[in-house]
């Protein structure tokens, strides 16, 4: 998602880094500059910040699960396991 100020045209000068989506999207909308953020329910975007579409530049972030062997899992990892499997089915990109 790339959110920006309605109407700004304003080029990107310098960058600095920020965890919280919220703080980004506040940035923005206060006229700091552009973000690009994942697409997230927990985001809410203030008035006057809008989210675009990147289209065929969109890009998708990759994200692993570190564990112990399996003889060793406990069975709520496992489930953890099973359920981010799923999830990354589901949301996989088609061809």
């Amino acid at each position: 998602m790339h959110a920006c100020a309605s109407g700004s045209r304003e080029s990107v000068k310098e960058s600095i880094e920020l965890d919280e989506l919220q703080a980004i999207a506040q940035l923005v909308r206060r006229g700091v500059g552009v973000a690009l953020l994942p697409l997230s329910k927990a985001l809410t975007l203030p008035r006057g910040v809008v989210a675009k579409d990147l289209g065929d530049a969109t890009f998708y972030r990759e994200i692993g699960l570190v564990e112990r062997p399996s003889d060793s899992r406990q069975p709520i990892a496992a489930l953890l396991a099973q359920r981010i499997a799923e999830a990354a089915e589901r949301l996989r990109p088609t061809p």
